[in-house]
């Protein structure tokens, strides 16, 4: 549990499971008591009494009508319904509850707690069924709670560029950067590289929004490191290419962590601020809505912040748009489709790892799968597909790069009797130095890959990828990998039937490559991105100068 705090299970066995159930009367002292803590305290043994005579859902029932009807701010009340909802397979409900509370906190006056929450019902949604993300209209409550944050503090009038300098000031915005396969990180890196610097001067701004604060408010929330910690190759890259960094304050809360960012820019003079940024940061979000930088720019990673604050959003996947049109006011900045590239020749011309390395025969044929979020998003269903697919060709062999799955869905592959045909080396850097090995890429769903599948295609491997929802991160790669081969629907059996293809007919499977290989020099080159990028940041500048 977080902040220290006890579960339920915990706390019976910290008391002793003879102890229960505890008798109302002594509950009702607690209940009676001033402190806040103790109160907190006698609501959590009276759930502790359902759920030590294995009724953990009259536990939940008994802390969400507490939540409901008193509408309290206890830490530990919304974080044992969080960790009863999660325990129960259910971060879906744990991320309804965060909005709920979220919504109390703001109408208490609480905005950054509340901001804290709405950060927090994002991530369990992303774990759950993504509800949240995927329905504008249940991310509007959001963007409502945001918003009035936002109005509570000035909104600086929008400067314009300055006029005495040929190269402007470009702020590459993100919540933080990790090393391995992450697409906002190789994103950065990749405009970093490829930007005409006698015309941008760039410099990276870490929110650290997706770190850890130093003293949370909110009791979920990631764990992660500072971008200093998660990603010493990605900075050792920008100081190399002389891209300044500089990390924001993670001993502030919300609000203030973002009017410090917004100062910041203005004591570098920013001319144009480019944000990858979704509703899971509202830090950014709050900087986006009130910094005066002249020209503003979103870049889509799965869902709008339908923000007021930019002059243009960079969709990737058009499927984003059709999903949000209805929601979408021209206050939010101008939509522009521009497919994100990736550096082909980099990827082409770095070297491979090798199969003797990793005790795969020369002769088998990989299937593999690149990914940040490998363990979570190698589904049960997909699992289940992979195994009967190496079950059904035992000269068939399965990569997976990035945090291997858990016990429970590598059962089904030693089930099957195929695990020993499985490698999960970890994470990499250089994505390249895997793709090469492999025969096939297999897309993961529901939930899929986007960057990487771009770069299997560049590298010349054939990508089996579904769409399976309207869901960026569940339509991504087969819209990435084009009308001939991305399978269009949910249609698990197309997915099982074009891997038994390719891995039978060789032929089909290199021509596939080819092809494929085509179409990301045709439209995912990360040159064309980058410069298509800056030519519309410089449009919106004259525009605002006429």
């Amino acid at each position: 549990m977080a902040g220290g705090l006890m579960n339920l299970e915990e706390m019976i066995a910290f008391y002793g499971p003879e102890h229960f159930p505890i008798p109302e009367d002594r509950i009702r002292l607690f209940l009676a008591d001033t402190d806040p803590n103790q109160q907190a305290l006698g609501h959590l043994l009276a759930a502790c009494n359902p759920y030590a005579a294995g009724r953990p859902d009259k536990a939940r029932d008994y802390l969400q009508g507490l939540r409901h009807d008193s509408r309290t701010l206890s830490a530990p009340i919304i974080a044992m319904l969080i960790w009863l909802d999660r325990r129960a397979g259910d971060p879906q409900s744990a991320a309804y509850a965060c909005v709920e509370y979220a919504r109390d906190a703001s109408e208490q006056g609480q905005d950054a707690l509340a901001l804290e929450a709405c950060s927090a019902a994002i991530f369990l949604d992303q774990a759950g069924r993504f509800e949240i993300t995927r329905s504008p209209e249940k991310t509007m409550p959001l963007v409502g709670l945001y918003e009035r944050a936002a109005r509570k503090r000035p909104v600086l009038p929008k400067r314009v560029c300055s006029s005495g300098s040929v190269r402007r000031r470009v702020a590459l915005i993100t919540g933080n950067l990790v090393d391995h396969a992450v697409a906002y990180s190789r994103r950065v890196l990749n405009i970093a590289r490829y930007t005409d610097r006698d015309r941008y001067d760039l410099r990276f701004y870490s929110t650290e929004n997706l770190t850890q604060r130093d003293c949370p408010l909110f009791p979920f929330g990631l764990e992660n490191g500072g971008t200093a910690e998660c990603a010493p190759a990605c900075l050792d890259t920008l100081e190399k290419l002389q891209v300044p960094v500089w990390f924001a304050p993670r001993d502030k809360n919300a609000i203030q962590t973002a009017d410090a960012i917004i100062c910041r820019l203005e004591e570098d003079g920013v001319d144009y601020a480019i944000f990858q940024t979704g509703l899971a940061s509202p830090i950014d979000w709050l900087v986006a809505r009130c910094s005066p930088v002249p020209v503003k720019a979103g870049i889509h990673i799965g869902s709008s912040p339908f923000n007021t604050g930019f002059d243009l959003y960079f969709f990737d996947n058009p499927v984003n748009i059709e999903r949000e049109k209805n929601w979408w006011t021209d206050a939010m900045g101008e939509r522009v489709v521009l497919t994100s590239g990736v550096d082909i020749a980099g990827l082409r011309g770095s070297p491979s790892v090798s199969r003797e390395g990793l005790m795969i025969p020369p002769e088998a044929v990989v299937m593999g799968t690149v990914s940040n979020h490998l363990g979570e998003r190698m589904s049960e269903s997909f699992c289940g597909l992979l195994a009967r697919v190496l079950k059904a060709h035992p000269t068939c062999w399965y990569l997976g790069i990035g945090t291997p799955p858990g016990e429970e869905r590598l059962c089904i592959f030693r089930e099957a009797g195929v695990l020993d045909r499985m490698r999960f080396p970890g994470a990499v850097r250089t994505a390249s130095a895997v793709l090469k090995l492999l025969d096939i890429y297999a897309n993961e769903f529901p939930v899929g890959g986007s960057e990487s599948v771009k770069e299997a295609m560049a590298c010349g491997i054939p990508v089996v990828a579904m769409t399976w929802s309207d869901a960026h991160a569940e339509s991504a790669g087969a819209v990435i990998a084009g009308p001939d081969y991305g399978i269009p629907q949910r249609d698990p059996a197309a997915y099982e039937r074009l891997l038994h293809e390719w891995i039978c007919n060789p032929t089909a499977r290199r021509d596939a490559g080819v092809r494929l290989a085509a179409r990301a020099e045709e439209h995912y080159g990360i040159q064309p991105y980058v410069a298509g990028l800056f030519r519309q940041l410089d449009e919106v500048e004259k525009r605002h100068q006429a």
